[in-house]
């Protein structure tokens, strides 16, 4: 699964980007608004496990960038900042789950691993193309991005084979 990583911090990112890639996942890190906005271009991620805040933006600004740019992307807040008010907060902006440091490393992987479980079952490509006649021109838009994904991905593991 390719995996955005979104941290305020160096050493805790190079930590948990070789934590994630020990379970198998592709990591890329990014420690600012600006290396977020050159890493969103991508658009192609399965998941983003983030901060609440980095450097150049806000706290909680960076879960709407993300979800703006990629709505169907889930996102995990993993953050130091612990309060109710800030995990009730990161849901309505748009997280999918809310972690703080440190964090139950056994329940933060088997979110990982539902998330690359529910990936698969969207490579079947079909399904989308069925779909796409019956939305609204965003949502045509955002799943004609991924299938894009999933055939750009399907290729690279065949060149790899």
């Amino acid at each position: 699964m390719r995996l955005l990583l979104i941290e305020n911090d160096l050493t805790h990112g190079k930590l948990l980007k070789d934590i994630f890639s020990l379970w198998g996942h592709d990591v890329g890190l990014c420690l600012s608004d600006k290396e977020l906005s050159h890493h969103l271009q991508k658009s192609d991620w399965n998941g983003v496990v983030t901060e609440l805040a980095i450097p150049g933006l806000e706290k909680y600004q960076v879960i709407s960038k993300v979800k703006k740019e990629m709505p169907w992307v889930p996102v995990i807040v993993l953050t130091e900042s612990a309060s109710v008010k800030s995990a009730v907060r990161a849901i309505q902006m748009g997280a999918d789950e809310f972690f703080i440091k440190p964090a139950d490393i056994n329940q933060l992987h088997a979110i990982l691993d539902q998330i690359n479980s529910n990936i698969c079952k969207w490579e079947q490509t079909e399904y989308l193309r069925h779909r796409l006649k019956d939305t609204s021109r965003t949502m045509h838009f955002q799943l004609q991005k991924i299938l894009h994904f999933l055939e750009t991905t399907k290729s690279e593991e065949r060149e790899k084979s």
